[in-house]
């Protein structure tokens, strides 16, 4: 195997684990907060938590350092309009992936709390919920258009 195929392998394996952990934290988020029952909305919020350090960032991080290193011994101007916009829509998902573990980490100790002590969630627990999944969508929606970019290369 090439150098060449060896980063398109881990840059490819990086953007699925990626893409999938942001799908799979979100349902397992949701179901447990449509479902209201404070232990599985504590578990769930603190596994997702768990997920986004372990899965997430480290991928997240790969995924960068890959497409780089892709972009350079392909000799592709980082000019070039495909990945100017793919850098801008990594920059923007990484951005506000941020500020959804934050909501993330403010949701697990706010769930953890109302668990511990038998009491509702507390509506700012769900103003920071409806945030996060507010914020998720645009995440997504960048990811979507970052692989379509990937495989295209339109512009």
């Amino acid at each position: 195997m090439s150098i060449f195929s060896l980063f398109v392998f881990i840059h490819v394996l990086s953007a699925t684990v990626l893409f999938a952990s942001g799908i799979i934290t979100a349902i397992v988020m949701v179901d447990a907060f449509i479902r209201r029952h404070p232990k599985d909305m504590a578990l769930a919020s603190q596994r997702v938590v768990k997920a986004d350090w372990f899965m997430t960032l480290p991928s997240a991080i790969i995924q960068a350092v890959t497409g780089i290193i892709l972009v350079h011994i392909m000799h592709i101007p980082f000019s070039t309009l495909w990945v100017v916009w793919s850098i801008i829509l990594y920059s923007l998902s990484i951005i506000l992936w941020i500020i959804v573990v934050q909501l993330q980490i403010h949701i697990a100790e706010l769930a953890q709390i109302a668990y511990e002590q038998q009491i509702p969630f507390p509506q700012k627990g769900w103003s920071y919920f409806k945030w996060w999944f507010a914020l998720g969508w645009p995440t997504f929606l960048c990811f979507l258009l970052i692989f379509w970019l990937m495989v295209t290369r339109p512009i």
